[in-house]
Parts: C-alpha cells; sequence; structure tokens
C-alpha cells in the first residue's frame, strides 16, 4: 500500500493508509517513520506497562499525577462506579461523566495496558477536574467561554511522557542522554498530537459553514472532501460521491456534546 508509485511525492495519502476513518492516527506508522533504530523512552515504557501493570494501576498513575499538582484524589464512588475495562456488550466511546450532583464523577472506557490508554486516562482525569473546579457554578457557567480550554487543560498531561516522570514513576529503568533518544521521542509526541491539529480544524471549519447556510446539503460531503484534501492533506481511497455522507462517519460528528477542538 506504499510507495512512490501507489501514492507519489505531493498527492495526498489515501486515509485509509492513516490508521483511523479521521485519517490521523499517524502513530500506527511510527515503526516505518522513525527517525533511529534506537528505542526511545517512551517505547520502552510501553513495553513495560504491557508488561507489568493492569489498567486499574494506569488510572491510579494519573490519580498520583493530578495530586502532584495539587488537585484532589478521586472519591470512593468514583473508583466504585467507573469502568476502565470492556464489560460484555458494552460500547468502547472513553468519556468523562459528570452527575451533576456534585459528588457523582465517573470514567468510562474500554483501556488496556497501552501506553496511549495511560496518556487517555490521565486526559479523562483531568476532565474530572476540571467538572469538579465548576460544581458550585450555575449550569450557564458550566462550561468555557472558549469550548477548546478544556482540551488545552489536558495538554499538562502531555508532560507524561518526559523522561523524568517515566524514571519517577517507575517505567523505564534510566534516563538516557542523547539527539537519537530526543529525536525519537519528539517524532512519537508529533504523530500522537501535532498532526491532529489540522484534522480538528478542517472539522470546525466545515461543520460552521454547514450551520451558516453557505453550503446546500447536496454539497456536504463534497465540501468535506474538499478540506481533507487542501487542509488535512488526505484523499478517500474510492470514489465518493454525494450519495454518501463521510462526516456521519466520525465520533465527533455525530455524538450530541461535541465541542470544538480549536
Amino acid at each position: 500500500i506504499y510507495g512512490v508509485e501507489r501514492i507519489g511525492y505531493h498527492c495526498p495519502l489515501p486515509a485509509n493508509v492513516l490508521g483511523s476513518p479521521e485519517g490521523s492516527a499517524w502513530i500506527a506508522h511510527y515503526g516505518i517513520l522513525r527517525i533511529f533504530k534506537k528505542p526511545s523512552s517512551m517505547e520502552k515504557a510501553s513495553k513495560n506497562i504491557k508488561k507489568y501493570f493492569t489498567v486499574l494501576e494506569m488510572a491510579e498513575l494519573a490519580e498520583d499525577f493530578w495530586a502532584s499538582l495539587n488537585f484532589s484524589r478521586m472519591s470512593k464512588d468514583f473508583w466504585k462506579k467507573s469502568n476502565f475495562v470492556r464489560g460484555k456488550g458494552s460500547t468502547c466511546v472513553e468519556k468523562a461523566w459528570n452527575f451533576c450532583d456534585h459528588e457523582d464523577y465517573r470514567i468510562y472506557t474500554c483501556a488496556k495496558p497501552r501506553f496511549f490508554w495511560l496518556m487517555k486516562m490521565h486526559t479523562l482525569m483531568g476532565e474530572i477536574h476540571y467538572m469538579k473546579s465548576y460544581h458550585d457554578k450555575p449550569g450557564v457557567f458550566r462550561r468555557a467561554a472558549n469550548p477548546g480550554f478544556k482540551i488545552a487543560l489536558n495538554c499538562m498531561g502531555l508532560s507524561i511522557m518526559s523522561q523524568t516522570h517515566l524514571h519517577r514513576i517507575g517505567l523505564i529503568d534510566k534516563q538516557d542522554d542523547g539527539d537519537e533518544k530526543d529525536l525519537n521521542s519528539l517524532l512519537l509526541t508529533a504523530l500522537l498530537t501535532v498532526v491532529k491539529i489540522p484534522y480538528y480544524y478542517m472539522m470546525d471549519k466545515w461543520l460552521w459553514d454547514i450551520l451558516s447556510g453557505d453550503v446546500s446539503e447536496e454539497h456536504w460531503n463534497c465540501h468535506w472532501w474538499q478540506y481533507r484534501t487542501s487542509i488535512q492533506g488526505v484523499k478517500p481511497p474510492v470514489t465518493r460521491t454525494e450519495e454518501d455522507y463521510d462526516p456521519g462517519s466520525i465520533q465527533e460528528m455525530v455524538m450530541t456534546h461535541m465541542e470544538p477542538k480549536i
């Protein structure tokens, strides 16, 4: 599926080779994109998580992280009512929940012992703390002035990817110096985070064009792929028409609680 003869140097990338319907899961190709063969600290940490940690222990690591920043610890009810692994017949849409009674907060995930899920656990617990911070405010003030603020708050969780933190919590034996480790780690971070920015921007821009009435219904799908090609740099793997509605396959587009990311 790769190669100049299939994709070309200057052509948009087929969305199906990028790991997800959004075309933003570039982390799946870290193995062929990595700059140096020497494993990064995050790769070592990922192996140790898979080998030595349970999902519940990852959640406890996330709690310890936020507690170290002077946030409160989770309640007994939180640990009793939250769901961290996939149950029978359950769906897997990870989310932090606020039941609006000033006490009941929960996390729902279908996590596995992986570094990705360790990061996600930190993010979801950060959202819980954000919810707790406005528990005594009227409903109208429980949303950020900018809906992207909650997402920005979660960027604090990126510090868990540093060698210092990974060493402190026992996921790597020692901190390694050298450009090779740093560059591999920076590339891994970029594949996890930076490549999603054009996608989020494109998604918000398309949505506002639709809501403003600037694009008629029969052109919604065409407009979607125009933005995906020009902004995100991906193209559909097969021919699409207006009989298709590809934005409807994107989770953020169909969930009622969707918030802009930019």
